[in-house]
């Protein structure tokens, strides 16, 4: 009898490691974020139940691109280490620890405080997160080469989003049993009530506790985050030299300068800084306009997310393929033309035909798993392989300064849009800021078109190969069907 090689199932390579543990903490990360990410059902709860006004929405989605601007001081902490693995650890485990005093706020706090309180604490959780993935973006580029680089993004992202449904299903369920418009909280409570071993429950289990349901969810969510910070610590570091390059040692002015002496940098961070505007200027209400407006619960939420992300599970592989093959810049150019399709859908959606906000999932599942890729993929692509992390920093406190202010002034600027009545239809102020937001998007292709990027597919013939494959497409299929 052979002896069991207990090493037989590891990954063997660093690489493979890397691909291995990268994909298991994305997905306890995931869970994490589910529960705690800034724009989620979660928090975009809670801050209902703290009395949050519009303009605490726009201050709280304007939290992500502000927190960008933490990459350039972890860029400049890498002359510490020796590689990107301790910081990147001792960065996002903080930031996932910081949560408990989101917990504790709101338990102990007036609402007027606990309001404000938790929009720190979530400004930095997520600046000390942002600092984590610039070092980590880092890490990754110099464990995964170039070539497979779009391949390992998409994988990465199939695996995350596939743990995201089955984590968002139970999670929905469980918040839903604490809301009396949703399916479950009727049939619940028939059980716990006929049942006599389980009457207890339903002095817990009410809309009454909707509130320490949510605060206990996020306790879930912090044990989720740890266990993805403990399979970082199984990925394998690539130890170099410190850093001590021309950027990390400059002043910050003098380090801000050196990548803007780039002038296809340049181009690169104008394209990001109005794609950030074209984006944030609708995205503090998506949730709120669910919530409110469409009077959606967290299973019809979570259903929502469940469908998109099932067609990001199998656009990710694609794409990453298509990234390999063709390069960044072709496929931005495609889920920008696909991006402001989706904003459309919410200017018309009500509450009485909200299913279609179902068809908008689907197309917004295919542009957001393009741009995903290509946003984590095109800055490494088109800077140079020394000063990655800075040139990422510089990118990111830029786009990211443009974004919270966009967020900030939309969250402020939304409560004096007037109502626009059109026919029998009443236009609120944020289906008036989503139509803007769709013609905004579709104009940052104008800034898209001067970046430079090597082994890339000419965009002048993108639209013609796109139509050729859609036509190939249809006449194959016509042929099957008709045996022609």
């Amino acid at each position: 009898m052979m002896p069991k090689n207990k090493n037989i199932n590891k990954p063997k390579t660093a690489m493979h490691q890397t691909v291995h543990y990268s994909i298991l903490e994305g997905s306890f990360s995931m869970g994490y974020e589910l529960i705690v990410g800034v724009g989620g059902y979660f928090i975009v709860q809670l801050l209902t139940l703290l009395n949050a006004a519009s303009f605490h929405f726009g201050l709280v989605i304007g939290i992500i691109p502000l927190a960008q601007s933490m990459q350039f001081i972890a860029a400049r902490s890498l002359i510490l280490f020796k590689n990107k693995k301790k910081p990147t650890i001792i960065y996002l485990l903080s930031s996932r620890l910081l949560i408990i005093f989101l917990i504790i706020s709101a338990l102990v706090l007036p609402k007027s405080y606990s309001l404000y309180f938790v929009l720190i604490i979530l400004l930095l959780a997520n600046l000390l997160f942002m600092a984590s993935q610039n070092i980590w973006n880092v890490w990754i580029a110099e464990s995964i080469p170039h070539h497979f680089r779009g391949r390992f993004f998409a994988e990465r992202n199939r695996w995350v989003t596939l743990i995201s449904l089955i984590l968002g299903a139970g999670v929905s369920i469980y918040i839903d049993l604490f809301k009396p418009d949703s399916i479950f909280y009727d049939s619940f409570r028939n059980i716990i009530t006929n049942v006599s071993s389980l009457n207890f429950l339903q002095y817990y289990v009410n809309s009454d506790n909707l509130f320490y349901a949510l605060l206990i969810a996020f306790g879930f969510a912090i044990l989720f985050g740890i266990t993805g910070v403990y399979f970082l610590t199984k990925q394998p570091a690539v130890t170099k030299e410190r850093l001590r390059t021309q950027v990390i040692k400059t002043k910050f002015f003098e380090a801000i300068k050196i990548p803007l002496r780039d002038k296809n940098f340049r181009k690169l961070l104008i394209f990001f800084g109005y794609w950030n505007f074209a984006i944030h200027t609708s995205s503090p209400y998506w949730g709120k306009y669910m919530l409110e407006i469409l009077r959606l619960n967290f299973f019809e939420y979570w259903s929502y997310a469940a469908l998109s992300s099932f067609v990001i599970f199998f656009a990710y592989k694609k794409w990453g393929s298509l990234v390999d093959k063709i390069g960044n810049k072709p496929v931005m150019a495609i889920a920008i033309v696909l991006s402001g399709i989706n904003p459309l859908f919410y200017v018309f959606a009500q509450a009485e035909w909200f299913w279609i906000i179902y068809i908008e999932a689907f197309g917004s599942a295919i542009m957001w798993s393009a741009a995903t890729i290509v946003t984590s993929n095109f800055v490494l692509s088109v800077t140079p392989k020394d000063e990655k992390a800075m040139y990422i920093a510089v990118l990111a406190l830029f786009s990211g300064g443009i974004g919270f202010i966009t967020a900030t002034t939309s969250g402020f600027v939304c409560d004096f849009i007037p109502q626009f009545e059109f026919s029998w239809i009443t236009f609120t102020n944020m289906q008036i800021l989503f139509f803007i937001g769709a013609l905004l998007r579709w104009s940052a292709l104008i800034f898209l078109l001067p970046i430079m990027e090597d082994k890339t597919y000419p965009l002048k013939q993108l639209p013609k190969k796109v139509i050729s494959k859609i036509r190939n497409v249809v006449v194959y299929n016509f042929n099957r069907v008709f045996h022609i």
